[in-house]
């Protein structure tokens, strides 16, 4: 089973989330929470998630994860109710290319390419790639902020949570997974 949370119900995060888990079987334990983005794109994406594992997802515009006190709240408590009520083993920030939510990112970027000709070919390259690593940037910044929220942090100390930042190349169809480690994207193997 796999259900989705839009950001127009972010308000009601806690509930949302409750009704999602009740409309799983007993055999789809959700084993992860996606925080993605609410563009279209990702809805290709997701489908491709449902096949591997059940999941519940909230969606929000550019994959934010709330640090200040006027969303906080919500998403914390959505949070805290997927990792402590869920039993949620993963949770994994998802980013996309050419996302239309990612500050300064812009939406007329590559519009604005002549892509007649080899300069504005490469020029339209070099701005797409510039986005995508602006999405990336933002997917690890939103991970620092959700492995502040106090159960996420008390949860990976345990042992029972991993964090995840994934970036989706809509074009391809690709994941990858920041690796902390080296820190920069590697592909997901399926």
């Amino acid at each position: 089973m796999f259900t989705t949370l839009k950001n127009a119900e972010c308000e009601q995060s806690f509930e949302s989330l409750q009704q999602q888990a009740s409309q799983l079987r007993d055999d789809d334990v959700p084993r992860s929470l996606w925080i993605t983005c609410t563009d279209l794109v990702m809805d290709r994406a997701l489908e491709r998630v449902r096949e591997a594992v059940p999941a519940i997802v909230l969606r929000r515009f550019g994959n934010e994860v709330p640090a200040d006190e006027t969303e906080f709240c919500n998403e914390l408590s959505a949070v805290n109710y997927a990792i402590e009520q869920l039993g949620v083993q993963e949770i994994v920030v998802c980013g996309h290319s050419l996302c239309s939510g990612i500050p300064a990112a812009g939406h007329d970027v590559l519009s604005s390419c002549r892509w007649h000709d080899m300069d504005g070919l490469r020029q339209g390259v070099r701005q797409r790639e510039a986005m995508n690593d602006r999405s990336r940037e933002h997917v690890v910044r939103q991970l620092r902020v959700l492995e502040e929220y106090p159960s996420v942090t008390r949860a990976m100390r345990w042992g029972r949570l991993q964090v995840h930042g994934f970036f989706y190349l809509a074009e391809s169809g690709l994941f990858t997974r920041f690796d902390p480690l080296h820190g920069h994207f590697v592909t997901v193997e399926e």
